[in-house]
């Protein structure tokens, strides 16, 4: 019975991760807000340099189109009523997060491109593909210590505490990239650049878990 009732309870913790965040909603004009400022604002500002050190269009073609468009598709798909709501909400997010990594991880790239030159630069962007492998691992591991200690099904724990130890450990992650692609003294513009667009796309990647989420609902809790 004890066995039984700790199983019971696992479960119950598992299933308040997934339900995490299936409160939320979100209008037609935040959809519209968002494309406009993330898919087609964002991409323009990152691409903006690179075009005019390359002079090649197709850097922001390739930053903004193919997530523009999944983003479009999604919305007009889940849209219902003028409204994105249940677990519908939790796709959304889950595909928000994966346009923006995308941005953002070739924002960094492109600025990997203008730092480093040849074999170094190959060198370099194998690291950044096995660090996002980590980062991946380390938010699996990070979620699984968080259902076990309760945090999902707590009142006293909110998003914002999610996003902000989410925020502390990316720091983890990006400090020791930072030291040990250059000197601390001599590091290139672009460099530091790449950092912070990585920074942020690693974060950016904990709200593709919400994909999962919504699968597991739909395959496993509706009635």
């Amino acid at each position: 019975m004890k066995k039984g009732a700790g199983m019971k309870v696992e479960k119950d913790e598992f299933e308040a991760f997934i339900r995490f965040g299936i409160e939320g909603s979100v209008t037609r004009g935040s959809c519209v807000q968002t494309a406009i400022i993330c898919y087609i604002f964002l991409p323009l500002l990152l691409a903006f340099p690179l075009i005019l050190v390359t002079q090649n269009v197709a850097v922001f073609l390739g930053l903004a189109f193919v997530p523009f468009l999944l983003y479009v598709v999604s919305v007009i798909w889940l849209m219902k009523n003028g409204r994105i709501e249940g677990e519908y909400y939790l796709l959304y997010n889950g595909i928000n997060a994966i346009g923006l990594t995308w941005i953002l991880g070739m924002g960094g790239m492109g600025m990997l491109v203008l730092a480093f030159e040849g074999r170094e630069r190959i060198l370099v962007i194998v690291a950044v593909c096995v660090i996002y492998v980590l980062v991946f691992v380390g938010y699996t591991v990070w979620i699984i210590h968080l259902i076990r200690k309760k945090v999902y099904s707590s009142k006293k724990y909110t998003q914002t505490y999610i996003g902000t130890t989410a925020f502390a450990v990316m720091g983890t992650f990006a400090a020791p990239f930072i030291v040990g692609v250059g000197s601390m003294h001599n590091i290139p513009p672009a460099l530091i650049a790449s950092v912070c667009f990585f920074f942020l796309s690693f974060l950016g990647m904990l709200g593709i878990f919400n994909v999962y989420k919504f699968w597991y609902i739909r395959k496993y809790m509706r009635n």
